[in-house]
């Protein structure tokens, strides 16, 4: 199968290093087959232009990401910081609306994932919001932040309409 030999460890490894592949819960080309199966299932695929960057290497017909077509609604201030995840969060007590991890959790042993856990709830602000994609990994993430309350409806609505199709698991967060 193709996907094998596209996503064997050792090409997996060479793109994004040996701590990208750690605890997975199957083989990559396993989850990303079954993960591409899931989005066919659930359609539309016609649109979805992850799929078609995937599968055909170029955008769909119409063009591709659809948030890039609608006019900005307001000014929003973005602060960027050039930091490591920790290094970021640590610097931020209190004081994020919204931090987006992506699946980096997924590249840490879970005494580092719960690190990175405890510095985000820390940063968070009373309302704020923790999002967290899980690719491949077998974390138990819930279970590494007892100082987040995870809103698993939230997740499951955003993981629903989530075209980029790669992730098995998201994580929404807040603080107690």
């Amino acid at each position: 199968m193709a996907f094998d030999e596209v996503f064997s460890l050792p090409n997996l490894v060479a793109l994004f290093g040996a701590g990208a592949t750690r605890n997975p819960v199957r083989p990559f080309a396993r989850h990303f087959a079954s993960r591409l199966r899931a989005c066919l299932a659930a359609g539309p695929a016609r649109g979805n232009h992850f799929l078609s960057q995937v599968l055909a290497d170029r955008d769909p017909p119409g063009g591709g990401a659809d948030w890039l077509q609608f006019p900005p609604t307001r000014a929003t201030q973005v602060i960027w910081q050039r930091a490591t995840m920790d290094e970021a969060l640590a610097c931020a007590e209190g004081g994020w609306h919204l931090i987006h991890v992506s699946n980096i959790l997924d590249w840490l042993d879970p005494d580092s994932a719960s690190r990175t856990l405890d510095l985000a709830a820390r940063a968070l602000a009373v309302d704020g919001r923790l999002i967290i994609r899980q690719l491949n990994s077998s974390l138990d993430i819930p279970a590494l932040a007892p100082g987040l309350v995870w809103d698993a409806g939230l997740a499951a609505r955003l993981h629903a309409g989530d075209r980029s199709f790669f992730y098995s698991g998201l994580h929404v967060g807040g603080r107690r």
